[in-house]
């Protein structure tokens, strides 16, 4: 039977202190914390992934564009150069007459060095789109504020500022070139169009904005759905073993008219038939009328304790025992003892099988246990003496 085989392989009672279960509905809740917790955190390093990603393609394509930007100034500046413009108005002059210029640059500013090597002055601007609010008052003295100062290097080679600035719907990058009026060295400032590289990147960032509230969606889902089959398996483990206690309990009374719901969970759901098919097992046995005697001894003529009153289980297990059919008897005693953990006559019973088998430790074990329940019952001692004489040999 597979209740019998089932009950055969649960654990002996002198063991149910050295092997408990870890199950319990603290470890089902902190092995959802901790998924949730690894999940929350996965989603966090793909997030920081991203932003670091978005960074260095920026920073990339900001240096990598330096070199074709680098050349479209070199020759603008030709180009001033080969007219030989060496005073502000002649390169204003030379700017607005090129066509080029309109195209590729919001401004140009000229700077003059000063006494002082940190600051210049602002010598002319010339814009090139009236859009373009730009508020550098002219002669004003000014020094660039970044931790690198482009404006300071382009006194000596040309230099280009990596970052893109933008104002409304106008992106430029800042490239200093040398140049000299007349005698005086000077910097040009200029304000080159940079809307396809910005154009790039906040399509990057849309894309990485969008992959990025996906994934915040997707881990909520994740970790909401961790909780709340946590908590579904928690409530169906807790019913389920409620049910089974109470069930115990009434068959342990007499009451065999009682009978527990399959489960989803596969392990569950054994233990429910399992004790599904324990229960009709003791109906076919009270049906067939079985007279409840408690057989106490290794052979047919012994002595017996009176039965602690568990009901119909514990007559039924009597009845096994008296039949010989021992496996079926241990299963029922083995069962009450989890229903009776102090019952005397189930750890009595259970040490004539094993007896009867010739499992002398272990009928030693369960006669030692009754002993303790039940100290004054002089059979169990005489029994123990047998044991102890009987196992000698195999000694």
């Amino acid at each position: 039977m597979k209740i019998i085989k089932r009950l055969r392989n649960a654990p002996k009672p002198g063991n149910l202190r050295e092997k408990r279960p870890i199950i319990s509905r603290r470890f089902i809740i902190a092995i959802s914390v901790i998924y949730s917790l690894l999940i929350i955190a996965t989603a966090a390093a793909f997030h920081i992934s991203v932003r670091k990603n978005a960074a260095i393609l920026r920073d990339a394509l900001a240096t990598l564009g330096q070199e074709l930007l680098l050349r479209r100034i070199e020759g603008h500046v030709s180009h001033l150069r080969s007219v030989s413009a060496s005073t502000q108005g002649e390169i204003r002059e030379a700017l607005r007459s090129n066509p080029t210029a309109h195209a590729d640059l919001f401004a140009v500013i000229i700077f003059t060095k000063t006494s002082d090597e940190n600051y210049f002055r602002i010598a002319d601007t010339i814009i090139f789109n009236r859009d373009l609010k730009l508020e550098l008052p002219r002669s004003a003295v000014v020094r660039e504020k970044k931790e690198i100062s482009y404006l300071k290097r382009g006194l000596l080679q040309p230099a280009v500022d990596p970052d893109i600035y933008a104002q409304g719907s106008y992106s430029w990058q800042n490239v200093f070139y040398p140049y000299e009026l007349g005698r005086r060295k000077a910097v040009l400032q200029f304000m080159a169009t940079a809307a396809h590289t910005r154009e790039i990147i906040e399509n990057y960032g849309e894309g990485s904005e969008k992959t990025r509230r996906f994934m915040a969606i997707f881990i909520l889902f994740l970790v909401f759905a961790v909780i709340v089959l946590s908590v579904l398996f928690v409530q169906n483990y807790s019913l389920l073993i409620r049910n089974l206690s109470r069930y115990m309990k009434k068959a342990a009374e007499g009451d065999l008219d009682v009978a527990l719901h399959p489960a989803d969970d596969v392990e569950l759901n054994q233990l429910a038939l399992s004790f599904n098919t324990l229960i009709e097992e003791l109906k076919d046995k009270t049906a067939r009328g079985q007279e409840a005697t408690v057989q106490t001894g290794p052979s047919p003529a012994q002595e017996t304790p009176e039965p602690e009153g568990p009901g119909t289980i514990f007559s039924t297990g009597v009845a096994l025992l008296k039949e010989n059919r021992l496996d079926e008897a241990i299963a029922i005693f083995t069962t009450m003892t989890i229903i009776k953990p102090n019952g005397f006559g189930s750890y009595f019973n259970l040490g004539v099988a094993r007896a009867k088998k010739r499992e002398y430790d272990a009928a030693l074990s369960m006669f030692e246990k009754a002993r303790e329940i039940n100290p004054s019952y002089e059979v169990t001692a005489s029994y123990i003496e047998k044991i102890k004489r009987l196992r000698e040999p195999d000694e």
